[in-house]
């Protein structure tokens, strides 16, 4: 009989992740409110990855910062009153021109919605260019943000699908030895955890904690930084599709089992760390965090999460507020102090009798929920104290 909630380990950390601090993004706004586009910009980088202006010369006339995200090289040039961004994605010299170009042209119409792949001396580049005064920082935080995403996302299937070739190979760093004796140990335990219960809960017939196992594997998973390559690719699918309120629910359970099952029927060390490797970044591809926005995303399962404690549903609530601890880790580049409570709380109600792991966790989603989740396991540190020690 299972009676406690799942066990969560922390994921060794990522090298150079790129992490957001809130105050860089006031600085951003104010500077654009005020008119001061150039001031503005640099808020926006420093937000997105502060060491995007290391050996930067700000005070000339001509700005250029390159900085490599994955296989694509992402750069800035802003001079005489325009922003511009220039990617160099995919050669195509050897490519199977129709059907890829025709492929570029369904993108370009979505998903994509700021920039655009354009064609130039037998390569696929994206390409974005406006005047400074129309660089609001949401606009150009989006814009960013898009460009790295869809990057990522189409430059494995252009490559396999229509013979495309890198114009950049991707500047990876290795595991260590000891980074993969932990991985896979963290591998070994999630697998185990999702074979244990998910046997359980076939056996009683109950599909909503089924959802939950997998949904919980899939996270666990893919909040390791150091997934890349494939294997983030199909762990980014199947979380959309679990989530995918539009898709018959017996559908999406066959399908996350079956893949889930796949992969981690018969562990296939040397087929999974194919994938596992440090990858250099320029911006975080999760959505950016402020406590406001944690606030409204925990304000949006109150009463579901509620109504579970106050029947007494221990089990349910356990489970229900793990998966969202879980997708806010996934969705959010949360800062460094969201981040550690959220991780510390997971980690100490798993493995716990789910009514423990309930009143556990529901402290911390009570703090988040009314806006005081900075006090909560330290003394709140200011904007420039966390810059400056």
């Amino acid at each position: 009989m299972v009676t406690k909630l799942t066990k969560y380990r922390k994921p060794i950390s990522g090298i150079n992740e790129p992490r957001s601090l809130a105050g860089y993004w006031d600085i951003a706004y104010d500077n654009f409110e005020n008119k001061k586009y150039k001031e503005s910009l640099f808020g926006v980088f420093n937000y997105i990855n502060p060491s995007l202006l290391n050996d930067v010369d700000t005070d000339r006339e001509t700005i250029k910062i390159s900085q490599q995200h994955g296989s694509a090289t992402i750069n800035i040039t802003i001079k005489d009153n325009t922003f511009k961004v220039i990617v160099p994605f995919l050669k195509i010299n050897k490519a199977n021109i129709v059907p890829l170009m025709r492929k570029v042209a369904e993108v370009n119409f979505h998903p994509l919605m700021l920039t655009q792949i354009i064609l130039q001396k037998k390569a696929l580049w994206f390409h974005f260019a406006t005047t400074l005064d129309l660089c609001q920082p949401n606009k150009i935080y989006d814009i960013l943000r898009e460009i790295c995403l869809y990057a990522d996302n189409f430059d494995d299937e252009f490559i396999e699908k229509y013979k495309a070739t890198f114009f950049n190979k991707p500047k990876v760093t290795p595991l260590t030895l000891d980074e993969q004796d932990t991985v896979w140990a963290h591998f070994t335990e999630i697998s185990d955890e999702y074979k244990k219960y998910m046997g359980y809960f076939e056996k009683k017939r109950w599909p909503g904690s089924e959802w939950d196992i997998i949904v919980l594997t899939l996270l666990n998973i893919a909040n390791m930084p150091c997934v890349n390559g494939t294997l983030r690719s199909d762990l980014d699918e199947y979380i959309y599709n679990m989530f995918n309120g539009e898709t018959d629910f017996a559908y999406r359970l066959d399908k996350g089992k079956k893949y889930l099952n796949g992969l981690l029927g018969d562990l296939d060390r040397d087929k999974i760390f194919k994938d596992l490797y440090h990858a250099e970044k320029f911006i975080s591809l999760k959505y950016r965090s402020s406590v406001n926005i944690l606030q409204k995303e925990f304000e949006a399962h109150k009463q579901r999460i509620y109504a579970e404690i106050n029947s007494d549903s221990y089990f349910d609530a356990a489970f229900s507020l793990q998966v969202l601890f879980a997708k806010i880790l996934y969705d959010y580049n949360l800062e460094e102090n969201h981040e550690r409570i959220i991780c510390n709380t997971m980690a100490k109600a798993g493995g716990k009798e789910t009514d423990e792991a309930t009143a556990i966790m529901k402290q911390t989603f009570d703090n988040f929920l009314q806006g005081t989740i900075e006090t909560e396991g330290s003394e709140k540190k200011g904007f420039f104290s966390k810059l400056f020690g």
